[in-house]
């Protein structure tokens, strides 16, 4: 291998620590510039007012930042069931919709645009849906995962009749256990690749151009990581230049091969040793654990 440009592998790794941090910042928010010198921050609740309000000041101190907050009460939606009842609440409340009632309140966000950051491209339902997927990780059990997806089903056919789209196949509807459909359907928003909006944030490829080697990584690779997560988005940009790929993490599945095949060439577990979950998180084992493997890492380069 030729001999690498330290300098922009280190870019490249700077640009990522710019990426978390950008990502750690966002909330149920949208953002509209008016001019110049002012920002109109739209927020659904008081609460979410109070929780980013101060952080979004702070990072924007010479801007004049305008804070619309909506009322936390205002129903645009209610999913009614045969007897006209809210349907009620959990997955299970899914087949029993039969209605959607639609507020004269919906108009309040016909000046809302709604661009959702979404990494993965799951469907809402089937075997590779938002049940089948991710319901597993939630505690649902092989025995109720059919009765959950039927419900979910359910949901996407009423829904459809009410909003005349029928999204339940929709690449990234089944993102956040269904919120992706939700927001194609009912609130005309677009999915776009969180990864791809992070990377033109930072201007990574710029950085990425001259690279030998770009690093990135994720708390535990698996299957679902190749299903476009920042890691595989990364891979995928340094490919375009012919830079290989090292991934770390914290842990790494059996499936975890699946990302080689979607563009990362190399990816290493860092934890060293058995140890607890605990253990393995603290931020200094953390810390260490990654410096290590690291270093042996590189010293193949």
């Amino acid at each position: 291998m030729k001999k690498i440009k330290w300098n922009r592998v280190l870019a490249v790794l700077l640009a990522m620590v710019t990426a978390v941090s950008l990502l750690s910042a966002c909330g149920s928010k949208s953002a509209e510039k008016e001019d110049a010198d002012t920002i109109t921050v739209y927020l659904w609740s008081t609460s979410l007012y109070e929780k980013y309000a101060p952080y979004i000041q702070k990072q924007l101190p010479d801007i004049n930042v305008e804070f619309v907050v909506g009322n936390n009460d205002l129903d645009f939606y209610r999913f009614l069931n045969e007897k006209g009842e809210d349907a009620g609440e959990g997955g299970q409340a899914l087949a029993k919709i039969v209605s959607v009632e639609i507020s004269d309140k919906k108009q309040l966000l016909s000046q809302c645009n709604f661009r959702i950051a979404c990494d993965v491209t799951n469907p809402l339902c089937g075997s590779q849906g938002a049940t089948y997927i991710y319901g597993p990780q939630k505690g649902v059990t092989p025995d109720i995962l059919p009765v959950l997806d039927a419900g979910m089903k359910n949901y996407a056919e009423v829904t459809a009749k009410v909003t005349d789209k029928d999204n339940q196949n929709a690449a990234g509807a089944g993102a956040a256990g269904g919120l992706g459909f939700a927001f194609l359907n009912y609130l005309d928003g677009e999915l776009t690749p969180g990864i791809q909006l992070i990377l033109d944030a930072v201007h990574i490829e710029d950085e990425m151009k001259d690279a030998d080697v770009v690093v990135t990584g994720e708390g535990c690779l698996d299957h679902q990581t190749a299903m476009g997560k920042a890691p595989v988005g990364v891979a995928k940009l340094g490919r375009k230049y012919g830079a290989k790929t090292i991934a770390f993490a914290g842990s790494v599945t059996k499936e975890a091969v699946a990302c080689n095949e979607a563009g990362i060439d190399a990816f290493f577990p860092i934890v060293r040793g058995i140890s607890t979950l605990e253990e393995a998180m603290d931020p200094d084992t953390a810390k260490a654990n990654m410096a290590a493997a690291a270093e042996q890492v590189f010293r193949l380069l």
